[in-house]
Parts: structure tokens; sequence; C-alpha cells
């Protein structure tokens, strides 16, 4: 007899919801072409990944889903197999998902990813974050695999989803949701994974589907043959096939407006006419804090224009900052401007602040408490790799306005663009 241990987890649906100075390098050219995305539980095989468009990834195996055009954020793993045993096949003893991960940026896809896409779980992920000496950035780029401190997070959260019956967790108003309190638990059970010299990921996950109280097994525990089996397979393919991508993509834009209404309007670039978005201009004439300092009247698409007072201050930030491909770049030159690259502020102390994608292909923005003294500016790729750098320390908070300072020929002792 051969057994086919394809189990279906019930937790389903799991969608959770600048800097004028000195530059120790330039970067003249930035790589476009195909995005490669990780999607991992343990890797998730056959999934299907779609992005805020509806634009399909296609799968490449081991996990891994790659668009021929940058995909638009968030983009969201549906169903799939989990590689339990690392084959890149499916096979007797692997997992069926019904988990539903989403990334609002980066180059992976998991549950620490989907708990950041939702305002009402980032918090929580956060202080772990902090816990953990991790940033934002991190979380964005790297998978279970790869890091012990995603990996706790993730076998943490799955097992708290999977416990509380949690279904939806784009729904902000379910109690347990909100109740999220898994920060000690990450904490004590990354210890365990730094201090034992044998840890073995894949066991441990292993270990943790045994350990779950199963409330949803498919009928297909004590199938007799082959025949069987492969008839089972086909049902799985068929299943992840027929998936809606028009509802995929509906889910996607209802978690985008939602994570908009928390953080603001991101806007993800690259989606219809913001590709353009006054790239190279000072940010802080249009979305300065405490002011409604406006463009010239030649920009017709000011947001902030003085004609339409209701839409003064609105999108306002600390900081805001266009990086380009190349260090002499034009203004409004939306053609070279880096893709999914953006910043972070690392301190004196050591912590860091990260900014977000925002309007318009290569823009970023974040904003940032009070109090911040000297810090140093890195630039990341889309990965969350370190690609350029200003000199260390060398800006403060009066220089927030990156593109002041960053112009085509560069003033106040900035080289260029950044």
């Amino acid at each position: 007899m051969r057994r086919l241990t394809l189990i279906s987890l019930a937790v389903a649906s799991i969608l959770l919801s600048g800097c004028g100075g000195g530059s120790s390098t330039s970067t003249d050219s930035i790589t476009s072409g195909v995005t490669t995305l990780t999607v991992e539980r343990g890797p998730i095989l056959k999934a299907t990944v779609v992005d805020a468009n509806g634009q399909k990834a296609t799968d490449v195996g081991n996990g891994k889903y790659t668009f021929t055009l940058a995909p638009v954020y968030p983009v969201m793993a549906v169903g799939g197999v989990i590689d339990m045993d690392r084959d890149g096949v499916v096979s007797v003893g692997d997992v069926s998902s019904d988990l539903n991960l989403t990334t609002t940026a980066g180059s992976v896809i998991t549950v620490a990813t989907t708990l950041a896409s939702n305002p009402a779980t980032k918090a929580e992920l956060e202080k772990i974050v902090a816990d953990l000496n991790l940033t934002m950035e991190d979380i964005i780029s790297k998978t279970p695999s790869t890091s012990k401190e995603v990996e706790a997070i993730s076998n943490i959260a799955y097992k708290y989803m999977k416990d509380n019956n949690i279904r939806n967790l784009q729904d902000s108003q379910n109690q347990k949701l909100l109740d999220l309190n898994i920060s000690a638990e990450v904490h004590d059970k990354y210890q365990v994974y730094v201090s034992d010299d044998n840890h073995d990921n894949v066991q441990e996950e292993k270990n943790l589907m045994d350990s779950i109280v199963l409330t949803n097994i498919d009928a297909v525990n004590h199938l007799e043959d082959d025949a069987e089996v492969e008839n089972e397979l086909n049902r799985i393919k068929d299943e992840f096939e027929s998936l809606d991508l028009n509802g995929i993509k509906d889910e996607l834009l209802a978690l985008k407006s939602e994570y908009e209404s928390e953080y603001g309007d991101l806007d993800y670039e690259d989606e219809g006419n913001d590709v353009n978005h006054y790239q190279g201009l000072a940010c802080a004439r249009c979305h300065s804090v405490g002011t409604i300092a406006l463009l010239t009247s030649s920009y017709d698409e000011n947001e902030n224009d003085e004609d339409d007072e209701s839409e003064s201050g609105e999108n306002v930030f600390t900081s805001g900052a266009t990086i380009f491909t190349k260090i002499d770049t034009l203004d409004n030159n939306a053609l070279q401007a880096a893709s999914n690259y953006t910043l972070r502020l690392v301190l004196e102390g050591g912590a860091t602040q990260g900014y977000r994608i925002g309007r318009g292909t290569g823009n970023v923005n974040g904003t940032f408490n009070a109090g911040i003294a000297k810090y140093t500016a890195e630039v990341l790729d889309r990965s969350g790799k370190v690609v350029n750098s200003s000199l260390k320390n060398s800006h403060d908070s009066s220089r927030f306005d990156c593109n002041s300072c960053h112009t085509a020929a560069g003033v106040n002792g900035a080289p260029g663009r950044i």
C-alpha cells in the first residue's frame, strides 16, 4: 500500500491583509528585466502567483516564480503544495497549502511578508523585528530557509493561525487577529534554533506539521495504488489551474486599498499614469509636513494645486527622494528611474528607518519621528541589498528633501542623483 499524505490545512485565506550631501559611490546603471519572487512556507510548488494587475507569474520550480514585466504590488501566491522533502516535485508526503500569502514589496512571499501586508498585524511584526535585530527590509528579502529569525516568525505565526482557526486575516474585526501577541513565543523559538548546532529547518517544518491538530484532512490518506495517487495529483493540478485570476485581482486591489487607508497612498509604482510623477523634483514643495508649498502652475497634475484647496496637504511625509539609474538624469525622466529600489537611514546608534515605494517609478518616501540627528543614507536594490550609500553619518534631519540637493548637477556637496 502506498500512502499519499496530502493534508489540506484549514488556514484558508491568510490574506493579511532624500538626502543631500556627499555620497561615497554612484550607481550608474541598474539592470531591469525579469523579476523573480520566492514563495515559501517551505518551498511552495504549483502555486498561482499574481500581481495587482492580474499578471500571472511563471512557475520556474523550487518555489520560484518569474514575472516578465515588473510586478505591480501587492503580489499574492494562492494554493500550491509545500515541498516537504525538497525534491522539487509534488510527491508522497508533500502538503497541500491553502495559504494565500502576499507581499507589498521585495523579492519573497512568506508568512512574514503576509503579516507585514496587513495593518492589523504589522505592529506586532515590527515588535518582533526589533527584538530579533532585523529590519523590515529583511522581512521582504529573506525566507525561512535562509534566516532562522524569519523561520521562527513563520512557524509561530502559522501555528497561531491554525490553532485559532483564523481563515481571513484581511478582516480587521477578527478579535483573534487583533489579539495577536506572539513576539515572546517567536523570541523563545529563535533562541532554541540558534542554540542547536544541528538545527535542521526541514525537520523543524515536519515536526510543526505533525504538531498541528488537523481540522480538514483530504480523503486521500489510504490510496491503494499508483493510479489513485496519479488521479489525486491530477485533481490538485486541475484545481490550481482553474483558479479565478479576476477574483484574485479583486482581492489584491481590496488589500491595496486597506493598506493605503492605514499608511497613506502608496500608489504602487508602474501603475497607470503614475509611472511619471515629478521624478527628480524637490518633494517638499508638495509633500512637506506643516506646509502647503506648491509647485509652479506649469505642473498641471500637482495634487496640491492652489486651485483645488481640498487636496492641499495631501500625502505629507518627512522625507522624499527619487532613485535614478544615472547620476546626471534630468528632472521628470521616469525612464531612468530605478524601479522598486528604495532607501533606509542608519542612525548613529545603529537603528534603521525605512522608506516605502512612493507614487511614480523610482520615488520613495518616509515619515520619521523627531530627534533624528546624524545618519547614513543607504540605497537598497529590489532584494534589499545595499548597493550605494552616503558617507557615514554625513546627513542630519535638515537634509530630508533629498532631490533638493541631489539634482542632475548636484548642489550643496551632493555628487548628483541618488
